[in-house]
């Protein structure tokens, strides 16, 4: 490590430097103006603060710190990371202020205590050029990276560049008043409840959905060929059960009926044998029906009472709903299967056609995309039981949704903050009310339905009962919900 002490560069609080060359420790670091650190291939570790007024270079090597981070000069990293540790004691909050471009900026919470606190000073831009590596504990008793703004409600930002899918690593964590910068969204796992709101273009999510899939028949999914409108059917076969012929099943209602997972109503589509593991329903996106598949081995297991319903066949039906339209009508939409992360404008490919338009709600604003030969605005990966906006400007236009329903083994919990707007919706092929899906109303809750005929909103506000069937959502369908006095943990309820 090459230190530069012209006028005092490196002040070292309570300064203690390692008899090795490429290692320091310190109890703090501070980088005064116009002095200069070089960092390079160094193992730098600070029990302490670093603070940089001047210029710190990177080309490698590692700074970890159990402080706050502040640079309000250059700091210069073509391949090096930046690691806060764990601080002591373990909740003590961790500071990032100033404007920084790292190439690894590392936040591991793994084998914490407790919750770990870091606090980004507000309106200031982190930007990430290598792997974002935020984490909470993935060990023990799983305890969360807590990030926060300096000054709420105003917001910090990160800008992740890289946006390949080994670059992010983000877990377990529970962020506030936080901007992605990037078009790309930032996808937190293990993260269920950890949206405390005022963020854009961050996805939480839950640990991975267990849907029962431990059938003879596995991994079924349906998706729609652009090309020619077919429904391609694909699936594997459990390793036990190997050689089994199968056959598929399917139930179809109209696009204004439910389906129902307990009624038998499935009619036999086809035959395969051993080895083959898709079949193409041809020209069936938009049929003007819902339909909903099932693909079992055939013959069934001898098990006694099975059916082409039962687990053991297969733990997961996939279907397709039509949504219409209407030209240049704005149409409140939803994937009405149990998914979790779809990203939007895959789930719209180019079925609005040219000029289309999609808008997607943050909880304070919208965000717009368009269709011209591809998407262009901003991306969204929807949560489940979240709704979006469409409007077609060709007559006649229908979108075809599919997904899958199955059974998860442990709930799924969306957190709604307090007086926030949220576009809610139910994740499943059924009609229902608000209150059968878990959102249970509080005393002056609001609901806004859209009509699309009129191109108007209806608000009503609960008082012991809902006015009407304002509560009642249709297949497909997203209503903005609100709750003023109180924030609500749903755990959504599937049939």
């Amino acid at each position: 490590m090459l230190l530069n002490k012209n006028l005092g560069i490196l002040l070292f609080s309570l300064l203690v430097l390692a008899a090795v060359s490429s290692s320091a420790n310190a109890a703090g670091i501070t980088v005064g103006s116009g002095s200069t650190l070089d960092a390079s291939t160094a193992i730098i570790i600070v029990p302490g603060d670093v603070s940089n007024e001047g210029t710190i270079t990177q080309s490698s090597g590692i700074i970890q710190l159990t402080g706050g981070w502040t640079n309000h000069g250059v700091f210069s990293s073509t391949s090096g990371t930046v690691e806060l540790t764990t601080p002591s004691p373990v909740g003590a909050a961790q500071n990032v202020r100033g404007n920084t471009k790292f190439y690894n900026f590392v936040i591991n919470g793994d084998h914490a205590a407790a919750d770990r606190n870091v606090t980004f000073e507000a309106s200031t831009t982190q930007t990430v050029e290598g792997q974002m590596f935020f984490r909470g504990d993935s060990f023990g008793a799983g305890n969360k990276l807590i990030l926060r703004s300096t000054s709420t409600p105003t917001q910090w930002h990160i800008n992740p560049t890289n946006t390949s899918s080994t670059s992010r690593d983000v877990s377990r964590v529970n962020v506030k008043d936080s901007v992605n910068d990037n078009a790309v969204v930032i996808n937190a796992s293990y993260s269920t409840g950890g949206d405390a709101g005022n963020n854009i273009r961050w996805f939480f999510q839950g640990s991975p959905f267990d849907f029962g899939d431990t059938g003879w028949v596995r991994n079924t999914l349906v998706t729609r060929d652009a090309s020619n409108n077919d429904l391609i059917l694909t699936w594997t076969i459990d390793p036990a059960h190997p050689g089994i012929n199968v056959s598929v099943e399917v139930e179809t209602t109209s696009t204004l009926d439910s389906y129902a997972a307990s009624v038998p109503s499935y009619s036999w589509l086809a035959n395969f044998a051993s080895g083959t593991l898709i079949y193409k329903d041809t020209n069936k996106a938009y049929d003007g029906l819902n339909r909903f598949y099932r693909v079992v081995p055939n013959p069934l297991p001898s098990t006694p009472g099975t059916t082409i319903l039962s687990s053991e066949c297969n733990g997961i039906t996939v279907g397709k709903t039509e949504i219409a339209t209407p030209n240049n009508k704005y149409v409140f939409a939803n994937i009405p299967f149990m998914t979790d992360g779809a990203s939007l404008k895959a789930t719209l490919a180019e079925q609005m056609g040219d000029a289309g338009e999609y808008l997607w709600w943050d909880g304070s604003g919208y965000h717009p995309g368009t269709y011209s030969s591809g998407w262009g605005g901003d991306e969204d990966n929807l949560k489940i039981g979240e709704g979006f906006i469409v409007r077609s400007h060709i007559d006649g236009k229908k979108l075809a949704i599919t997904g899958k329903i199955g059974h998860y083994s442990t709930p799924f919990v969306r957190n709604l903050l307090q007086n926030t707007y949220y576009l809610v919706s139910n994740p499943y092929p059924m009609s229902q009310t608000m209150e059968v899906i878990g959102l249970t109303p509080d005393t002056a809750d609001e609901l806004i339905k859209w009509n699309v005929g009129s191109q108007s909103m209806t608000l009503a506000t609960y008082v012991g009962s809902w006015p009407g069937n304002i509560n009642y959502f249709a297949i497909s369908n997203s209503m903005f919900y609100r709750r003023p006095n109180s924030a609500f943990d749903w755990t959504i309820i599937f049939p």
